[in-house]
This record gives structure tokens, sequence and C-alpha cells, in this order.
């Protein structure tokens, strides 16, 4: 049996601010590149190490990151190619990216037509297995992702919250009976938090909701 580890670790090297505050780390090493990079490849040395002394079955231990970050100055795809190098490195188990769109195209830092997924994949090249994520509602996106984009694993997040048996609908050949907005007497059904239910119901276009009529 595989643990699918919680380590994932959600640092941007740069824009980690949820884990910045909670952790009071300097805003004068945020500003430092190399050294937040360093913190960042710290961290998973910890983590490996822990994993290492204390699991008793195989444990997974991943990277998630953002790609790019829209602030001027802030991450590029050519400041991201470089951390892959040294991530793949260190030996990790996985990559997986944070994205909003799998198809999403770089701002900066790389001049492409092709999307975000597919240059890291090809910049990866099957060094360590890659995660995409995106936008991705049927069974025929993660198929796209997985072969236009060349990356073996997909993650699926706003749909599993919009209809948790996604998985098991796809594979009994149910696609049709998905749930595809979130129906807003469903809080409890869904067993979604009041924090997440507010900004799903707040922020536009995050989620599609369902009509209500009166």
């Amino acid at each position: 049996e595989t643990i699918y580890g919680i380590a994932k670790l959600y640092l941007d090297f740069q824009k980690s601010q949820n884990f910045v505050d909670n952790n009071k780390i300097s805003q004068k090493l945020l500003k430092n590149q190399s050294k937040m990079q360093k913190y960042s490849l710290a961290i998973i040395d910890e983590v490996k190490r822990v994993v290492k002394e204390f699991a008793e079955k195989p444990f997974l231990v991943g990277y998630r990151f953002s790609p790019e970050e829209p602030e001027t100055p802030g991450i590029t795809m050519k400041e991201t190619n470089t951390l892959m190098d040294t991530l793949i490195e260190k030996e990790l188990d996985y990559l997986h990216l944070a994205l909003t769109d799998a198809w999403s195209k770089p701002r900066r830092g790389i001049v492409s037509d092709k999307s975000r997924t597919e240059i890291l994949a090809d910049y990866i090249a099957g060094r360590v297995p890659l995660i995409g994520v995106g936008s991705i509602q049927t069974a025929e996106d993660a198929l796209q992702v997985m072969t236009k984009a060349n990356v073996p694993f997909v993650s699926i997040g706003r749909a599993l919250i919009m209809d948790p048996k996604w998985v098991e609908k796809i594979a009994q050949g149910e696609e049709q009976s998905i749930v595809r907005e979130i129906q807003q007497d469903k809080q409890q059904e869904l067993t979604i938090p009041d924090p997440l239910w507010q900004l799903i119901c707040t922020v536009d276009g995050w989620f599609p909701l369902e009509k209500v009529t009166s």
C-alpha cells in the first residue's frame, strides 16, 4: 500500500503568502530569490529525513509549485525551468503543477506558443513524474492533458468538489450524470467548510454556481 504523502510542499519558492505569514519568515528573505530557493530545498531535505526515519510504509514526497507569478517582478518560466533542474536533483517522487488552466500560455520569461504545462513537460522530459492540473472537468479534458501535453498524471480539484463521485462516474461510464456546478443548497452534503464556501460563492468565475430561481 502506498501512502500518498502530505509532503506536497505548497511553496512557490517565493510566493507562499499563507506559509510565510504563519511562520513569520522575514520579508528580507522573501526578497532574495536565491535564499528562498535554498529555504525551500532545506524543507525538502527535512521532510525526506523525517520520512526516512519514521515512515513505516512507502511515503511519496513531491513538490507543488506555480510556474509563474502575475506580478512584475515575480517568478517567470525562465526561473521555473532553472528550479526544475534543482528539484529533480532532489530525487522527488513527483512534481505537481498549480494552475487554474492547464492550457494557459506563459506570461514572460519564455516566448512560446505552447502551454506552460507542455513547456514544463518538455523540459522535464520524463526525469520525474509530472502531475498536470487546471480546469479538468471531463474525462476528455484529462486525456487531452495526458496525451497532448505528455504528462503521466492529472489532478482533479474543482470538479471533485462539485461532484465527489466524479472518478466513479467516469469509471462506470456515467459521465453524463456528473454534477458540473455548485448547488447552493448542498454545502453540508458536500462537506465544504464555511471559509471555502464563502470563497466559492463570492470569487467571480472560480466555480460555476447553480442559478437560483425565485
